[in-house]
């Protein structure tokens, strides 16, 4: 059982830590030539920043909720957690 954790866990490491590596490309409008105005850029920066803001509160909330049902499940996994340089939780659907 320890090992199907451990595996799990590691798994789980490999599929999120990209997501949180990898900056967003930009898109075909933003690589247009003409210079936005300084307003544009920070309203558009303020939209990214409440989009990104947003999608990690989500990330953490799926965490808590995820955790929370594995302890409840398997008790003895929230030691292995506790002992492991690291964890992550992804949603597979």
């Amino acid at each position: 059982m320890k090992t199907y954790i451990l595996n799990l866990i590691v798994a789980i490491c490999f599929i999120i830590v990209p997501v949180f590596t990898n900056a967003e490309k930009p898109s075909k409008e933003q690589e247009t030539t003409t210079q936005p105005s300084a307003e544009d850029s920070q309203q558009e920066g303020t939209k990214q920043d409440s989009k990104k803001e947003e999608k990690r509160r989500a990330i953490l909330s799926m965490r808590d909720k995820t955790l929370a049902q594995l302890f409840e499940t398997n008790p003895e996994a929230k030691a292995e957690v506790e002992k492991s340089v690291g964890y992550a939780v992804f949603d597979a659907t």
